[in-house]
């Protein structure tokens, strides 16, 4: 995983969305350098390991993205957590370069014009 791309990218996406003045929020879901019972505490206040990136709110619905370089896999609890968000009808996206971002807003979602 090459987190250094993938927060690259979450970066210019927020500041995309920012400037387009639409409503998002991260949810962050990364604690690699933390206590056993750090972790513990954060999964017993709400934390799921999987949870996408970032969720945007538009015209009363919510998107998920996902975050990943261009040779970025999802984890099996990220496969396992956007397949359960989508057979419940949510949308996510799985991107890895700005242009599949606009793409995304712009075509799949029809959030940007």
């Amino acid at each position: 995983m090459n987190i250094n791309k993938e927060t690259t990218l979450q970066e210019m996406t927020c500041n995309l969305l920012s400037s387009l003045n639409i409503f998002y929020f991260s949810i962050p879901n990364e604690h690699w350098n933390i206590s056993f019972a750090a972790l513990n505490a954060l999964k017993k206040r709400g934390m799921i390991p999987g949870i996408p990136d970032l969720a945007i709110l538009h015209d009363k619905k919510i998107y998920f993205m996902e975050f990943k370089s261009e040779k970025g896999k999802l984890t099996k609890q990220q496969s396992i957590i956007i397949e359960y968000l989508r057979e419940h009808g949510y949308n996510v996206a799985v991107v890895n370069s700005l242009d599949e971002v606009i793409d995304v807003l712009k075509i799949l979602w029809k959030i940007i014009i």
